[in-house]
């Protein structure tokens, strides 16, 4: 099965979950307004009800992944084209533990960026940090970013932002500029490539 078929049968087969989940969740709804008078498994109608809520959010979160571009992966993210054309030189680009429907953060790549923030800007949620997903995330990117014709890119950060700034020290960042609102790091994507070669 192609890569487009095998999307097509996993939209087929995550529909008709909905489906299914939609009738189970108006029969519960109707068991909880007949029962209410009475005070009867309410509190287990309530909580069969949430569940059912919770899985078919994750349903349509799933169908919502299937319909974007899966640029990079790995055995713990996967990086999804969110909004903008790889081709045109930009891209927001959407992260997700790998295998679920749980966002976790972004990244802008630009190929024409303004002084301010440079061709790479990021975030990742507060409960996410300090497990390097972000590091991941822009080793990942490499091979795009050389793509949108971005070979040293630009990055900006505030001085005191101190994760921040091991994120991209780690990712090879050399500080070029320093003022009191931010300081300017340049990466050279093509260092290693050229170390080969020599």
């Amino acid at each position: 099965m192609d890569h487009k078929k095998y999307i097509e049968f996993k939209k087929k087969q995550l529909k008709e979950r909905l489906e299914q989940l939609y009738d189970k969740l108006d029969f519960l709804v109707d068991e909880q307004a007949f029962y209410h008078p009475y005070g009867r498994d309410e509190d287990e109608i309530n909580q069969r009800i949430s569940e059912t809520y919770e899985e078919i959010n994750q349903i349509h979160g799933e169908i919502h992944l299937i319909d974007k571009d899966l640029v990079a992966s790995s055995e713990i993210v996967d990086i999804y084209l969110e909004e903008g054309s790889i081709e045109k030189g930009y891209g927001y680009f959407a992260i997700f533990l790998h295998g679920t429907s749980t966002r976790i953060g972004h990244v802008r790549l630009n190929s024409r960026p303004d002084n301010c923030y440079g061709n790479i800007g990021y975030g990742l949620g507060e409960g996410y940090r300090g497990h390097r997903f972000m590091l991941q995330s822009l080793e990942l990117l490499k091979e795009t970013m050389l793509k949108m014709k971005i070979i040293k890119p630009i990055l900006t950060v505030e001085p005191d932002n101190m994760a921040s700034v091991r994120t991209i020290q780690n990712f090879g960042g050399v500080l070029i500029r320093e003022n009191s609102d931010y300081d300017t790091y340049e990466v050279d994507l093509m260092k290693d490539e050229t170390a080969k070669k020599k």
